[in-house]
């Protein structure tokens, strides 16, 4: 399966993705050139060591866009060097708060915007708990920066030191509160509407349209699918865009599995635990979904719902990072709970379905059943009526006429039970002996020779391939005998490459009118709906009706 994604869930992806860590790397970068700025245009009683402080800010800027091309290329490194940037962030902002004497001058302002950005790095990596401890060591390294000041022989204004210590706190409490919002992002619904008119029945479809729907928010070029329900021993695996269905079917992950960016070419891993923490792995041991796929560098999303569990592997994505592990906790959560709903809608249709079948199972003994079982009885009561001898042509006919109704109401009587029981019965069958029955039968009822071609060997197939193909012998015979007044018909079954082929030829008077001929509609709909072809041969004296049809109607 192929396809491209939505256009609709498209237009929200940028609004739904984001990148903090290329962001924070260019404030870092920004920041790094402002301050390299107003140390060379301040006055020289405003530094401590007249411009050393510059240059100090000079190597800073060097570091900040050495780290902004890493985010750039390397979701990886970019986390993997985070603490050591984080350190040397909170280690230049120390300096540079002594240097600038900033903790009692009005250089201190500046310092509120490096501030910030320390806090929302902190927050962005790690957790609430490890962020508000990291707020805490910046506001202990306000207080060193000005104990150090002091300590050089700069009188303090106590008060106002205190007041920028309790207003660096008040903006890492404001900061925290609402960066945590990033963690809860606002996903659309998939939208099951397309998945109920039309479509009722198809497996493939809604989850082509979930996958469709999480590469449109995610702007992946592929993607792999693998969703099982509770009662199913296996997973389905969908495939779109440029991602291939694996040959072999992967088992899932195990239900504790937790989302992850993966790089196999590079053993790299990075995945969000339950608890909310990055956590950075080499040569992990690959779901068996991201090993079956053709990509080395993608994301992984475990899915756990109601109905059953599964996997969902992302390719191409631009710009990979971090924050996308944020983003698929709620994406799972919605491709989970829209499969969960189609499990439900599939249920209910089921349970209409049911009830329809044995409404109709009930018409079919109460008309059909007892209509045929009445014309036998009136059929036997005159052949009884034409007296001792029943050699006599009247009664031969009519015992074959009997004897054709007593078929059909097995016929009837069987597909009653199948509608009652709401599938074919399990099991194969040798579909050469079942077709050589219905021929024998058809012969007598229709009056004409019908030779199926002899079997070199038995063919076991699924009992419900064997119902669908007498059903389309019992038409074509139908069809060759009232509209084409055929004598003699041939019945040919093979198996060729995985397929098998149904031959139903005649000598009748062939298709009417000039080439081409529209296709019988039942047929043509029978064959088609059972995933096979359908083609005609006709002219005057020869007619083929050729059937290929799937061995495996699962």
């Amino acid at each position: 399966m192929t396809g491209a994604t939505s256009p609709h869930h498209g237009m929200n992806a940028a609004g739904v993705r984001s990148r903090s860590g290329l962001f924070l790397a260019a404030i870092r970068a920004l920041i790094a050139c402002l301050f390299t700025l107003w140390l060379w245009i301040a006055p020289p009683h405003a530094v401590l060591g007249g411009t050393q402080p510059a240059f100090l800010f000079e190597g800073y800027l060097v570091f900040a866009m050495v780290m902004l091309a890493i985010a750039w290329r390397s979701w990886w490194f970019e986390f993997r060097l985070g603490g050591l940037a984080f350190f040397i962030d909170a280690l230049t902002m120390l300096i540079g708060l002594a240097a600038t004497e900033a903790v009692t001058f009005d250089f201190f302002s500046a310092f509120l915007t490096f501030y910030a950005f320390l806090t929302l790095t902190s927050l962005a990596r790690w957790s609430r708990r490890n962020a508000m401890l990291a707020a805490v060591g910046l506001a202990l390294c306000f207080l060193v920066a000005g104990l150090a000041v002091d300590w050089a022989g700069v009188p303090i204004d106590t008060t106002k030191f205190l007041r920028r210590l309790s207003t660096l706190g008040v903006l890492s409490l404001l900061l925290a509160w609402f960066v945590q919002g990033r963690q809860r992002p606002a996903l659309p619904r998939p939208d099951p509407a397309d998945s109920l008119p039309g479509n009722a029945g198809d497996d493939a479809v809604l989850p082509a349209q979930v996958l469709a729907y999480a590469m449109g928010l995610c702007q992946a070029q592929g993607g792999l699918l693998a969703w099982a329900a509770a009662a199913e021993p296996h997973p389905r695996v969908h495939a779109a865009g440029s991602a291939a269905r694996p040959a072999a079917i992967p088992p899932l992950p195990p239900p504790q599995a937790t989302p992850m960016l993966f790089d196999r070419a590079r053993g790299r891993a990075l995945c969000l635990t339950a608890s909310g923490r990055l956590v950075a792995r080499s040569h992990p041991d690959w779901p068996a979904l991201v090993m079956a796929g053709t990509e080395d560098e993608g994301l992984s999303i475990p899915l756990s719902g109601r109905t059953g569990r599964g996997q969902l592997v992302l390719y191409g994505m631009p710009g990979l990072n971090a924050d996308d592990l944020v983003l698929a906790q709620a994406l799972a959560r919605e491709v989970a709970a829209a499969l969960d709903d189609e499990e439900a809608r599939a249920l209910a249709r089921e349970v209409a379905m049911a009830r329809l079948r044995g409404q109709i199972a009930t018409d079919l003994h109460d008309s059909v059943v007892q209509t045929l079982a009445g014309a036998r009885f009136r059929l036997e009561a005159l052949r009884l009526d034409q007296g001792e001898n029943p050699a006599t042509p009247a009664s031969h006919a009519i015992a074959e006429i009997c004897e054709s109704i007593a078929g059909e109401q097995d016929h009837v009587r069987a597909i009653i039970a199948q509608l009652r029981h709401g599938q074919i019965l399990p099991g194969q069958r040798d579909i050469h002996a079942e077709i050589a029955a219905l021929a024998r039968q058809l012969s007598r009822h229709w009056h004409v020779a019908i030779s199926p071609t002899p079997a070199p060997a038995p063919l076991p197939v699924s009992t419900a391939l064997v119902y669908e193909c007498q059903h389309l012998v019992r038409e074509g015979v139908a069809n060759a005998v009232r509209h084409g007044q055929a004598r003699t018909i041939t019945i040919d079954l093979a198996e060729r490459d995985g397929a098998l082929c149904l031959a139903i030829s005649d000598d009748g008077q062939g298709f009417a009118g000039p080439p081409p001929h529209a296709l019988p509609a039942s047929l043509a709909t029978r064959a088609a709906a059972l995933g096979g072809s359908f083609a005609l041969e006709t002219r005057a004296g020869h007619t083929c009706l050729l059937f290929t049809l799937p061995l495996d109607l699962s």
